[in-house]
């Protein structure tokens, strides 16, 4: 592993004052302070760890040739809650799509996209230090996803494509688990939904129910061509992974044009109720898809009003989805205006009636991302916004943590950590 380093910087940019659309009063969502991490990155992921709120854990991908040739990916620890970090690159070439967790232990992996599958790095002391080979899961994969149970059982959730018997190409969801900390993986099930071509954007274990993997269907297997609607699924499973009951359809309306963001689904409770949320770009990034049901998946009520005109007047990109323990629900996106070309801004808001209504819009950047200004257009038309996701996560009752890529004047994606925070 090459060691890259240590930074720390803090810098409050922005507090301000919105009206809470619900009529519960006003909202402060400020920003408390920006870390500013020197490393051209897209694609963050982090996660925060369940029993030390201040450990987080993360990674991004490094582009090292404009023509996408090589991708490097590196390794995020803090353990002050984003103030300080230590970086670390885990892989030189041939990386894409990192996604990271934390064991109960304290143990941090990650799991990326590598050429021959996906590797599985592991580091015991928490991301301070990290080992020079990983655990490979052979075959053809896509977007590794990582879960940590509360009693150590980790799951790798991924995308997979097979062959039949009759030679016919399938996707597959795949699952691998692990019962001895992360140090090996052992294959649970390959299950498949459909003859289209179809990824799991995120996957989540909810006790009582299960694993929980949502899936979004995109094309042809057989002529490449697109459906007329990505459609986005949900699939239970009962057994950890094993096998899954039939899915269940959770809407139509995501993005269609490419490159678009992962949709995110998410669990959360408000009250005695749980929830489980879906939010998505909207076709041709004119907007956010936000979804929200009450039993478990059957059925789902749409955005509020207000959240669809706060976002639809220029175009709208990223949006990520994170809820505290009391039931605060915080939505981040990226929007730029008509007239602005690729330049935008980091945006928030948030809800605290479970999504029914949200606070209008607040700008969390101090100044614009022009990532076009630069001359490397392959990465920039590849990743307008830094990536297909970024990293947003509650680390304490109504303070949340973003970690997001940024246009500077050196490079065109720098990694930022910024913490909201938001009162009544």
């Amino acid at each position: 592993m090459t060691a890259v380093g240590r930074v720390a910087c803090a810098t409050v940019l922005l507090c301000s004052l919105a009206m809470h659309a619900d009529g519960q009063g006003p909202r402060r969502m400020s920003v408390s302070r920006t870390v500013p991490v020197p490393q051209a990155a897209v694609e963050p992921h982090f996660v925060v760890s369940a029993s030390r709120p201040t450990h987080l854990v993360g990674a991004a991908m490094q582009v090292v040739d404009s023509d996408l040739q090589r991708i490097a990916c590196h390794a995020y620890a803090s353990f002050d809650g984003g103030r300080a970090w230590n970086v670390t690159m885990l892989m030189a070439t041939g990386c894409a799509d990192p996604w990271a967790a934390v064991s109960p232990r304290g143990t941090a992996l990650i799991a990326v996209l590598g050429d021959s599958g996906v590797a599985v790095f592991r580091s015991p002391d928490g991301g301070v230090s990290w080992p020079s080979q990983a655990h490979w899961i052979s075959g053809a994969h896509d977007h590794p996803l990582l879960i940590a149970d509360s009693v150590g059982v980790l799951f790798l959730v991924s995308s997979c494509a097979y062959r039949t018997d009759t030679r016919l190409l399938r996707s597959g969801i795949c699952v691998a688990r692990s019962d001895d900390d992360g140090r090996s993986f052992v294959s649970v099930g390959r299950n498949t939904f459909s003859n289209l071509s179809y990824e799991a954007t995120s996957a989540m274990l909810v006790p009582g129910r299960g694993l929980l993997v949502p899936y979004i269907d995109h094309h042809y297997w057989t002529s490449q061509e697109a459906v007329q609607r990505k459609r986005g699924w949900l699939a239970f499973s009962r057994d950890r992974g094993a096998s899954f009951g039939e899915p269940v359809l959770i809407t139509e309306d995501c993005n269609r044009s490419a490159p678009a963001a992962w949709p995110v689904l998410l669990h959360g409770r408000l009250g005695n109720e749980s929830r489980l949320y879906w939010v998505c770009e909207r076709d041709k990034a004119a907007g956010i898809v936000f979804h929200w049901s009450l039993d478990w998946g059957e059925t789902w009520k749409r955005s509020a009003p207000q959240l669809g005109a706060q976002v639809r007047r220029g175009w709208t990109r990223t949006p990520a989805l994170a809820t505290d323990s009391a039931g605060t629900l915080l939505l981040t996106w990226f929007g730029g205006s008509p007239g602005a070309g690729t330049c935008y801004h980091l945006y928030a808001a948030s809800s605290l009636d479970g999504g029914g209504t949200f606070s209008p819009a607040t700008r969390i950047s101090e100044h614009p991302s022009c990532p076009s200004r630069h001359g490397d257009q392959s990465t920039v038309q590849r990743f307008p916004t830094g990536g297909d996701y970024i990293g947003l996560q509650a680390v304490a009752p109504s303070r949340f943590i973003v970690i997001w890529s940024a246009a500077t004047s050196a490079r065109p994606f720098e990694l930022r950590v910024t913490e909201i925070v938001v009162t009544r």
